[in-house]
């Protein structure tokens, strides 16, 4: 098909793409299954990446991000809790507690916020998984393209 078709055609045209493209075809077997040129299949593949992509981000996202909320919450819930019970203990310490089994509880308990502490820096740096899966799809689409230009054409030589 040579030219920009006509605008009844264009459902027609995306539709035999998306069906390529759900498929996992290649670009130059989707071209050569539809007869139009990689470029245009390349466009009509990009298109629908990001509305795949688009679709799912909103949710995604969404739901990704109450959970950090919701795991940063707990987190500090239980340093608090940890805290508290550090507080009491060592208020006890003084009457009840022998100086050496004191300060075994003490490092424990220290360590243990320590490292309860490093998890939620973790958690609140961490990018969301919309930006990295954003970027391993973009990776991959980058990848098949130059799968596609390394792989000989189907269409027959003249």
């Amino acid at each position: 098909m040579a030219g920009r078709p006509r605008k009844p055609e264009t459902p027609k045209i995306r539709e035999s793409i998306r069906e390529c493209f759900l498929n996992g075809d290649n670009i130059l077997g989707a071209a050569a299954k539809t007869g139009h040129s990689k470029n245009t299949i390349n466009s009509y593949y990009k298109e629908f990446a990001d509305e795949i992509i688009e679709k799912d981000d909103k949710d995604f996202v969404r739901r990704q991000k109450t959970a950090k909320e919701i795991a940063l919450f707990r987190l500090n819930k239980v340093i608090d809790e940890i805290m508290t019970h550090f507080g009491i203990l060592k208020e006890k310490a003084a009457d009840e507690f022998d100086n050496d089994a004191w300060d075994r509880n003490k490092l424990t308990a220290m360590s243990l916020v320590g490292t309860l502490i490093q998890q939620r820096t973790d958690i609140e740096m961490s990018p969301t998984l919309d930006v990295d899966i954003d970027n391993l799809v973009k990776e991959a689409f980058e990848a098949k393209k130059k799968i596609d230009k390394k792989q000989p054409s189907n269409k027959p030589q003249k």
